[in-house]
């Protein structure tokens, strides 16, 4: 069965120069448990292009798949402990991505859904830094 619900994103990046940024994001999705894993699907605007592009997040307790369709795409896999590498295609061409997820924490009780996760993000063999991701499904 589907129901609405939102999705609360907190990101925080952090590089080897010093340089912090942080995000936050709020979207209207859709949740639906099967088999298992639990989905979430949402879209959001790209803030300088309009663009809109559609999200679908899948997770339980080993593992977080987001995949992004839009004018970009890719699957970022999140497990502890593990690397994964995928493509980023962006309308300027395509860069490899990897993903080094160093802790993953997921919690699912009545109320919500919360991921945890700590991980380095990596373009075309280069760190882009350490980064966590917070998100909250109510």
């Amino acid at each position: 069965m589907n129901r609405e619900v939102t999705i609360n994103i907190t990101g925080s990046s952090s590089t080897e120069e010093g340089i912090f940024e942080e995000i936050s994001v709020s979207e209207k999705g859709v949740y639906k448990h099967q088999g298992g894993m639990n989905y979430i699907s949402y879209y959001e605007t790209d803030e300088e292009t309009k663009e809109v592009i559609h999200n679908l997040i899948k997770l339980d307790g080993s593992h977080m798949e987001h995949t992004k369709r839009g004018m970009t795409d890719t699957v970022l896999r999140f497990e502890e402990e593990k690397e994964h590498e995928t493509v980023y295609r962006t309308p300027y061409g395509e860069l490899i991505m990897k993903v080094k997820t160093y802790k993953y924490e997921f919690e699912n009780d009545r109320d919500a859904i919360c991921a945890n996760i700590e991980y380095e993000l990596y373009l075309n063999g280069s760190s882009f830094g350490t980064r966590n991701i917070m998100i909250e499904i109510k």
